[in-house]
């Protein structure tokens, strides 16, 4: 809930910012801070009375936006898992990283973990995260694009988080990690958005829709993502489609969804990308090297499990 009104909050101060509403930039800076410490307890980084620093009116804010249109909901040991990848693999292998990006809302979870673990994590090297409304760019209501191509900046964040992110990107190298990457259109606008502000931006995406771009043959994932993800994703038109048979109350057809074809393991779904990107040939050796890195990193956690995980079919009585 304190990430859902944030997110209101963030938008209602770019979108609406000429209205003369005025809310209050330091109330979403405050609503972030208490997302903050709330994934840092997730993660078990919590110090002791955190929880006196949280909102307790939260119950009385009334956001600017419904937030129906907030959809963002992820997995705490996927988060997890990720952060121990970036960690070990990405940031330790790329010292010039300066600071790390994370576009809204798509990656809002994994960005507020990061913001919980990366400062401390490795306390020789206190990486800034920064968070960009450009999440689910090809869908926004509203255009980021200006008329020279350009990302229209004013709209990606309110002025402080603006002046500040300009700050720490400005000649930098900078890592850009978005949840998962479809055609790609965030990540390119989160590119194009850092070289905009003077830095060089190095691409990351957690999951990765390979069958899109194999079928296809319209779309290169190396075109948006230098670090692509061997995880596969269920791309959001797909869950969409799940959540309307289930709210249909359609066992059947939710059952009979092509969705559920796979049958694989997870690990087994990475080992078929891997061998997709080694066919395409398009992959350089330091990204083959990251993808083999991944495949080893989650040997350890992903090689014996199940099929992925889907909702049970019941009846529905």
């Amino acid at each position: 809930m304190y990430a859902a009104v944030a997110y209101a909050v963030w938008e209602h101060l770019t979108d609406q910012s000429q209205d003369g509403a005025g809310t209050d930039e330091r109330l979403l800076d405050a609503l972030l801070g208490a997302s903050t410490r709330l994934s840092a307890d997730l993660a078990g980084l919590a110090l002791r009375g955190w929880t006196d620093e949280l909102l307790p009116d939260l119950a009385s804010i009334r956001p600017p936006v419904p937030l129906r249109t907030f959809r963002e909901l992820d997995s705490q040991s996927k988060i997890h898992d990720e952060l121990a990848f970036l960690l070990t693999h990405v940031l330790d292998a790329r010292p010039d990283v300066t600071a790390v990006v994370f576009p809204l809302y798509g990656a809002f979870s994994l960005g507020l973990a990061a913001r919980a673990v990366l400062p401390s994590a490795r306390p020789d090297r206190a990486l800034p995260v920064h968070l960009i409304r450009l999440g689910f760019h090809d869908l926004a209501k509203v255009d980021y694009l200006g008329p020279d191509g350009t990302i229209c900046f004013p709209l990606t964040g309110p002025p402080g988080h603006r002046e500040r992110l300009s700050a720490d990107i400005s000649g930098a190298r900078v890592l850009v990690v978005d949840d998962n990457v479809g055609y790609g259109t965030t990540l390119r606008a989160c590119r194009a958005l850092v070289r905009q502000l003077g830095g060089q931006a190095t691409t990351r995406c957690t999951e990765t829709a390979w069958h899109l771009y194999y079928r296809s043959g319209k779309h290169d994932v190396a075109d948006a993502a230098d670090l692509p993800s061997l995880r596969p994703n269920l791309y959001y038109r797909i869950q969409e489609r799940l959540i309307a048979h289930l709210l249909s109350g359609d066992a059947v057809a939710y059952v009979r969804d092509p969705a559920h074809s796979v049958r694989a393991t997870l690990y087994q779904q990475m080992s078929n990308a891997y061998e997709l990107a080694l066919g395409l040939g398009t992959w350089s050796s330091g990204q083959l090297w990251g993808m083999r890195a991944e495949l080893e990193h989650a040997s350890l956690n992903w090689s014996r499990r199940a099929a992925p995980p889907a909702p049970e079919a019941r009846s529905v009585g």
